[in-house]
């Protein structure tokens, strides 16, 4: 995580956005100082079957899709160097976006209205969290809220679509004829230097949030649902302590929701169909969702907003 930083410092700004029409406090949309030259999003991708990805372990966690019974697997370890892949499955537009900040992975539909944007990543943050631009607008977006926050485009949002994070020897077992995110040679090179473990295992904040709910310790993992207005946290400690499945009520929808506690596999249901979540960090969900509650199996849902504190510094 450190080294991906660090690297976009290397290069001069290529990129200027236009942040004149917003619907953030532009001093909040900060640069990392570089470009995305070293780190560019991946806007032709190649695929492997299988048994030719010998890049990845079992371990190893991907990003599944599966878009009109065709399956796909985006490794995180190739996402950390690109956050962004335009891609296209069955004719339908999407776009797979990775922020290692924030440790959240979402898939989008990349139309929008009669057009298709392509979508590339920029040097900005905003709470911490990636903002990806598209190619002809220049307008950035939230990774996390799939909303442009600033530029021509702002106030329009994307369709997320439904994915999952888990182990790629669970993924290919559930799912052998999927096709795999190919690793070019640099992203191979770029293996070596991954401190995301490190990161993952800190619970330092390295970049400015508006908010930090001190609930839980910042990086928990949760998976997030926004339903109706309502927004709820799952955190994986509790549902490992759950009998499974989980049934919960969000915003009037009865859900259910699905946990492994072996693989950190989490998903959500909803009248039988799985639905697109949130997965990632505690302090970024609480942060885009300031009034969140938390999911409890035994107490139900925490009160909303406790604990919670300002922060307009890099929290620690």
């Amino acid at each position: 995580m450190i080294a991906v930083v660090a690297m976009l410092a290397l290069y001069p700004a290529l990129t200027a956005f236009d942040l004149s029409r917003h619907s953030v406090p532009p001093g909040r949309i900060i640069s990392t100082n570089g470009s995305m030259a070293g780190i560019d999003a991946i806007t032709h991708p190649a695929f492997v079957a299988p048994s030719k990805a010998t890049f990845l372990t079992l371990d190893d966690r991907v990003v599944g899709v599966i878009i009109d019974q065709s399956a796909r697997a985006y490794p995180l370890k190739i996402l950390t160097w690109h956050q962004v892949v335009d891609d296209s499955i069955a004719g339908n537009a999407i776009a797979i976006t990775y922020c290692p900040l924030t440790g959240s992975a979402i898939v989008y539909d990349r139309t929008l209205g009669k057009k298709t944007l392509m979508l590339g990543t920029s040097d900005r943050l905003f709470d911490s969290n990636l903002l990806f631009f598209d190619q002809t607008s220049k307008s950035l977006w939230s990774q996390i809220k799939g909303e442009a926050i600033a530029g021509p485009l702002t106030g329009q949002r994307l369709n997320a679509l439904p994915s999952v994070v888990t182990p790629w020897g669970v993924w290919k077992v559930y799912h052998p004829d999927t096709r795999v995110l190919n690793a070019s040679a640099t992203d191979v090179k770029n293996f070596a230097n991954d401190d995301t473990a490190r990161y993952d295992q800190s619970q330092s904040v390295p970049w400015p949030v508006s908010t930090l709910d001190n609930r839980m310790a910042p990086k928990e993992r949760v998976l997030g649902l926004s339903i109706n207005g309502a927004n709820e946290a799952f955190p994986f400690t509790n549902l490992a302590n759950a009998k499974p499945p989980v049934s919960a009520n969000v915003g009037g929808k009865p859900v259910t929701i699905v946990f492994d506690a072996a693989s950190k596999t989490a998903g959500a249901v909803i009248a039988g169909k799985h639905v697109a979540a949130y997965t990632g960090y505690w302090f970024a969900w609480a942060t885009f969702h300031p009034n969140t509650t938390i999911w409890n199996s035994e107490a139900g849902t925490a009160s909303t907003n406790a604990n919670s504190a300002a922060v307009t510094s890099p929290a620690k």
